[in-house]
């Protein structure tokens, strides 16, 4: 069989061989095709993908900022060449990829050291946070720290295992002596919750009419034991606040005006006439938008006296209902005249479109308020008298939201009645 030399191997027979190089025997490559011309020049063309792909590596190992992560394709690439079918000198390949892997090598050593010198320094910086004092502050700082130790590469084989162990046990210390303190303060707040709690009942319990009674002195020290008790959410003060001082302000009016608890069946008779004939007046105002006349109206309704019980819910809601639509319809009003400059010269249906987004936003805030109420009811520490305050609250904001999904409704079915302006 004829054995016939090319450049970096030989052709035996209709075989392609190339010629061994390091510890790589000779191999066969393939075999001659349609010309011999053309099938030594596939094997060359082979080869020089080969060496692009050397060459790109090279390229991306400079560019890149963790170089050190190329190692394992660096090995990868070298393996594959071993067994590559191509033509061409792949000793300078391999030699430039034993030059990588050799640099690479060492830039991970030295990265190791600098990864413990970083992490080291991490480590000391938990040291900071021994003594806190703002929780929240360090907690950022804690997880700012956290990520660095995250995009800090590995030390040393044998020392990585004891920072990692070390670093985990900081952070759990840090946590669990938050959660002792977030744990703390709820007690603290509970105790302050409870304190006031004890005043609003203690303001429910004065008799403003005992003889020799001083009520402002007594106002005075409530407010003052109130002022020292120290800071609970804001959640829980809102509400708790606005009750202590809503009795209070019940307790000078009940010394001031006294009003009668007492009324015939007559005069509650002719006083239920008289708000019956107030809801008409209510209802013609409301759909006339007359709000000042309705202001008018809500003065009257207070001014009479008792009615039957059995109709006084049904009534006092049907009114207050009526006011509250007129005050939200003239709210509205303001609101989109504030919001948009342009607002007077839009026509009606841009008029209309505008203030159904503006009664969206208003009702998905009260549904929120509504929401957050309800939650809020029931860390109170509860009584009769206090029970009707928050009834009465929960009803006008039960009212709120009704009155808002009406005047919604309302819009949305006006814009069919309002021709298209072309």
């Amino acid at each position: 069989m004829t054995k016939k030399d090319i450049l970096f191997g030989f052709i035996k027979g209709s075989d392609i061989y190339l010629k061994g190089f390091l510890d790589l025997p000779d191999r066969k490559i393939g075999e001659v095709k349609e010309s011999e011309e053309e099938s030594i020049q596939y094997f060359v063309n082979r080869y020089e993908t080969a060496q692009s792909k050397v060459e790109q590596l090279a390229k991306d190992i400079q560019e890149a900022e963790n170089k050190g992560s190329y190692l394992m394709k660096l090995i990868h690439l070298r393996e594959k060449l071993k067994s590559h079918d191509g033509l061409g000198d792949y000793l300078p390949l391999f030699e430039h990829l034993d030059q990588l892997e050799s640099d690479l090598e060492n830039l991970i050593a030295s990265n190791k050291v600098r990864n413990e010198d970083i992490k080291t320094a991490l480590l000391k910086e938990f040291e900071a946070f021994s003594r806190v004092t703002d929780w929240r502050s360090a907690t950022e700082e804690i997880l700012s720290i956290n990520d660095r130790w995250l995009k800090t590469g590995t030390v040393n084989k044998e020392k990585n295992e004891e920072f990692e162990k070390l670093f985990s046990q900081n952070m759990q210390d840090f946590f669990d002596r938050k959660r002792e303190y977030v744990e703390e303060k709820r007690k603290v707040t509970e105790i302050r919750l409870k304190k006031m709690q004890d005043l609003i009942s203690r303001v429910r319990k004065i008799n403003v009419r005992e003889p020799g009674f001083n009520l402002r002195e007594e106002v005075q020290k409530l407010r003052n034991e109130w002022s020292e008790i120290g800071q609970v959410p804001m959640r829980d003060k809102k509400y708790l606040e606005k009750d202590f001082n809503y009795k209070i302000t019940q307790l000078f009016k009940d010394r001031g005006n006294p009003r009668p608890s007492t009324a015939t069946p007559d005069e509650q008779q002719r006083n239920l006439n008289r708000k019956k004939e107030l809801i008409q007046k209510a209802i013609e105002l409301e759909k006339n938008d007359a709000f000042l006349e309705l202001q008018s109206l809500q003065e009257e309704w207070q001014k009479i006296g008792l009615i039957p019980k059995e109709d006084y819910k049904e009534l006092t809601e049907q009114f207050k209902t009526l006011c509250e639509r007129a005050f939200e319809k003239r709210f509205l009003e303001q609101l989109a005249q504030n919001k948009d400059e342009s607002y007077s010269g839009k026509n009606n249906r841009e008029k209309t479109r505008f203030k159904i987004i503006l009664l969206k936003d208003l009702l998905k805030r009260d549904e929120n308020d509504l929401q957050s109420f309800l939650s809020n009811m029931d860390k109170f520490n509860r009584d009769q008298k206090f029970d009707k305050v928050m009834n009465n609250k929960l009803l006008n904001q039960k009212r709120k939201v009704t009155v808002k999904r009406q005047l919604l409704n309302e819009l949305k079915n006006s814009l069919n009645d309002i021709p298209i302006q072309r």
